[in-house]
């Protein structure tokens, strides 16, 4: 029963062992251009070097490391970080509040415009709402737009039409033409917000989505700022001038988004943080022939289903099959409540500040500037917040926190007005508290809370629509929010206001349960 030890096994020498390897390396890099690919889970994706924004070094192994075309000039060696950041993130964030000041000079000359031309405070009103109507309508029925155009031409052709806009008003004396240039401003005002997002959306992967934005959206909020200063800076010359300034600042913006802005990843010879996540990798965009509007390359799948209007990977889609989307109609609902709050307050918070609580109309003016710098912060925080909240992985839930804290700190306008009467500085923390979770649950819920959804539903190219559409809804609340704040306080006193508020408050966080529902099924 005693065997002869088997002999050892043969040495293998270090060259043989790296030929070995290497031929292993070459057959599995074979096999993932011959067989589908994995879908790594989003862990991978973090590690990846797509996500960690060093791409330029993927794309140089896979053969792409000659110059890439970006829309009339050309990067060497750009990597994925630079392009995102400079041709990207800071070209939106710069359109966005160029957009935003675009819609200021009117507020900020209307006590001017009124004196000079004897404009009546009723054809003062119209103006706000032909504004604030087309505004709405624009949003609402942005996708049948963006079916034919890119997110680049629309984003240029909305400058460059509100500057027109803002030239012709400070040119007429005539109330009813100052009524239509107001309301046509308003349609090219509207393509603003669903174009950045449209943008913007492919180039950010889900686990650093919410941060991003946050930060991006603080270009509302300075916007808001640099419009109020230029129009009044240049006041003293005249409210034309306040115009002419706006004109200049908003068409500059127009060239230079024509000429810097990169739209889809695919355009600068990457995919996208999606397509990765699907299993495609660079060297799968030189096979596709087909691209969307905005340069996506259609792979595999969605050439097959490019041809079916309205399936998940068309690039066509209408406003009617955008709302029958799942939880479209709860978010966009949900998004009329807290805008109606929102606007309510930014647009009554000096004159309740003068009337009921005493103070000066100079110093009130001051005290309100809490509620947007308060709104500043939040925005930010809301996507830092977003992002660690599960791992990211709940920011409808996180949405719902904000409106939750929001409806709370409403609650002590009602409960706090006597030491508000007294402490100028009670007043600002309540009210910049209320601007931090009003304003941040706005980002959040059309930027990070959209992008998640349209990929659970399979529809990320359309982000951006599905954002217009709820931004369209919420903006029916912008308008509305002028009557019945007026009519609350007239017969009921301010109280009342903020309880109604707090009753809005509730019935937005009713309407997030269905899609509290899905994203907690979703994993």
């Amino acid at each position: 029963f005693c065997k002869t030890p088997p002999p050892p096994p043969r040495p293998i020498s270090k060259k043989m062992n790296e030929t070995s390897v290497h031929n292993r390396q070459k057959s599995t890099e074979k096999k993932q251009v011959t067989t589908p690919l994995l879908i790594p889970e989003e862990d991978e994706l973090k590690n990846s070097s797509l996500v960690s924004l060093d791409i330029g070094d993927a794309a140089a192994e896979q053969g792409h490391d000659k110059a890439m075309n970006l829309e009339g000039f050309s990067v060497s060696q750009g990597s994925y970080h630079t392009i995102r950041m400079k041709h990207v993130l800071i070209v939106t964030w710069v359109a966005y509040a160029a957009y935003i000041i675009g819609r200021k000079p009117f507020g900020v000359v209307r006590f001017n415009v009124q004196k000079e031309i004897n404009l009546s405070p009723m054809m003062s009103s119209m103006v706000d709402t032909a504004f604030l109507t087309t505004y709405s309508f624009g949003q609402i029925f942005y996708a049948s737009l963006k079916n034919k155009y890119s997110s680049k031409t629309i984003i240029a052709l909305g400058l460059l039409g509100s500057a027109t806009c803002t030239l012709m008003f400070s040119t007429t004396s005539v109330p009813l033409f100052m009524v239509f240039l107001w309301g046509l401003n308003g349609i090219f005002e509207s393509f603003g917000w669903p174009s950045c997002v449209s943008v913007v959306t492919p180039w950010l992967a889900p686990h650093e989505r919410g941060r991003v934005m946050g930060v991006w959206g603080s270009c509302q909020a300075v916007g808001s700022l640099l419009g109020n200063w230029i129009a009044a800076s240049l006041l003293m010359w005249g409210w034309r001038w306040s115009y002419y300034g706006v004109t200049a600042c908003v068409g500059a913006s127009a060239v230079g988004v024509y000429l810097l802005l990169s739209e889809h990843p695919n355009r600068s010879g990457f995919v996208s943080p999606q397509q990765w996540i699907q299993g495609f990798r660079t060297g799968d965009l030189s096979n596709c022939s087909e691209t969307s509007v905005d340069g996506e390359k259609l792979l595999q799948q969605q050439q097959q289903q490019q041809t079916v209007p309205g399936s998940p990977a068309s690039q066509t889609m209408t406003t009617f099959q955008l709302a029958a989307l799942p939880c479209t109609i709860d978010i966009a609902l949900s998004y009329f409540c807290q805008k109606l709050i929102r606007y309510s307050l930014l647009s009554w918070l000096p004159y309740y500040l003068t009337i009921e609580l005493g103070y000066s109309t100079v110093m009130a003016g001051y005290v309100a500037s809490s509620f947007d710098f308060g709104g500043i912060i939040g925005s930010m925080a809301s996507g830092v917040f977003s992002d660690w909240h599960q791992g990211g992985k709940r920011r409808i839930g996180a949405c719902v926190i904000y409106l939750q804290l929001g409806a709370g700190s409403l609650l002590l306008f009602s409960i706090m007005g006597g030491v508000m009467k007294s402490s100028m500085s009670a007043t600002c923390i309540i009210s910049g508290l209320v601007g931090f979770f009003f304003f941040g649950c706005d980002t959040l819920m059309t930027g990070a809370t959209l992008q998640d959804l349209a990929e659970r539903l399979n529809v990320p190219q359309h982000a951006g629509s599905i954002s217009g559409f709820v931004g369209g809804i919420g903006s029916i609340g912008a308008i509305l929010q002028g009557p019945v704040t007026a009519y609350l306080a007239t017969n009921y006193g301010w109280n009342s206001v903020f309880y109604f508020l707090i009753l809005l408050s509730m019935v937005a966080i009713a309407c997030m349960a269905r899609p509290v529902m899905m994203e907690r099924r979703s994993g």
